[in-house]
């Protein structure tokens, strides 16, 4: 009768994949099974076993970093509009700008919450509310200079108004902006209905254009960084006697449409007009040189700079209002703090 075959004892590899990754990275080389071995990658040499336990090590780090920063961030904030975040420090500062016997919290929180709602569906459509427009607003409908100093419910009720305005401009189309006017050439012979003294001076002409460079420049920056505000430029370009024109005040000027005039009539040069409705985009334009006829010479010669602050464009979005509300239903909220 035939021995029975002694059981032979095998190991079994496990089926946990975390548990596979420990026994692989703890697994030592045995120098004797070198020879026997096929496969000498199966064994981890010590600096591997280092670098591999590093890794690790910074992977958990950095989930446990995540994990953390989003319960920091989830526990202040006070609501999302779209995935956006607005921190309960923000609301802590409209309830003390806003907060009298007359409204609750809750109230504030909404009409906090409804703002910033319709900010961010303006500016989904690309439409922007100048803040000088705000101010302007807030005082005239409730005697208070500063727009963002106010009660949060002022401050809907101001935004709600501008932006009104603002979407009727683009429904229609019309251009709103400002033109800065820097001239330099009223010594040059032209034109006139008054006697030009000092007419043909270079030594004064090629002054004032100096002059004239500097200004433009100064407040072409100003207005890019955000230093100045485009009423305060247009109010000291005013003021500066060397822009005046002989016969005239400077032509800087602020368009727009009114219910008697058309925006074209507030602006005198025709080569301005023609800048803006080719414009295609709003913001500052890049600095120009206007030219006049040399009466003298019979030449055109340079006579001054200037540039536009475009606010709305002059192109008609006849679908921008039904756009706006459709964008602001789409708008999801949601409200962490009672």
């Amino acid at each position: 009768m035939a021995d029975k075959p002694k059981a032979v004892a095998v190991e079994v590899e496990s089926t946990n994949p975390l548990k596979r990754l420990w026994v692989y990275i703890t697994k030592k080389k045995n120098p004797k099974d070198v020879n026997t071995d096929k496969n000498p990658r199966n064994y981890l040499t010590k600096p591997r076993r280092f670098w591999l336990f590093n890794f690790i090590t910074l992977c958990v780090l950095i989930v446990i970093g995540l994990t953390a920063k989003i319960y920091i961030d989830k526990k202040n904030t006070a609501f999302t509009i779209d995935g956006i975040r607005y921190s309960i420090k923000d609301l802590n500062n409209v309830f003390k700008r806003s907060q009298n016997k007359d409204i609750d919290k809750k109230d504030i929180k909404n009409t906090y919450i409804e703002l910033e709602k319709i900010k961010l569906a303006a500016k989904k459509i690309r439409i922007t509310v100048d803040s000088n427009v705000l101010d302007t607003t807030t005082k005239q409908n409730f005697q208070e200079t500063s727009f963002n100093d106010t009660s949060i419910i002022k401050q809907k009720f101001a935004y709600e108004l501008a932006l009104a305005e603002q979407l009727h401009r683009s429904y229609v189309g019309d251009y709103v902006g400002y033109l800065y006017v820097f001239p330099f050439g009223n010594k040059i012979p032209q034109e006139s209905a008054d006697p030009i003294i000092g007419a043909g001076d270079k030594t004064a002409i090629e002054s004032d254009k100096q002059y004239a460079q500097q200004k433009v420049n100064y407040y072409y920056d100003q207005l890019k960084s955000g230093k100045m505000d485009n009423d305060k430029v247009i109010k000291e370009i005013m003021a500066d006697r060397r822009f005046m024109y002989t016969n005239s005040t400077n032509d800087s000027v602020k368009f727009e449409s009114t219910n008697q005039n058309p925006w074209e009539t507030t602006i005198r040069s025709s080569t301005a007009i023609t800048m803006i409705k080719g414009l295609t985009k709003v913001g500052l334009s890049d600095i120009k040189t206007s030219q006049v006829r040399n009466t003298q010479t019979k030449a055109m010669e340079d006579d001054g700079y200037y540039f536009i602050d475009l606010k709305n464009l002059g192109i008609a979005r006849q679908d921008i209002i039904q756009l706006y509300e459709k964008t602001l239903k789409a708008l999801k909220v949601k409200i962490y703090v009672q």
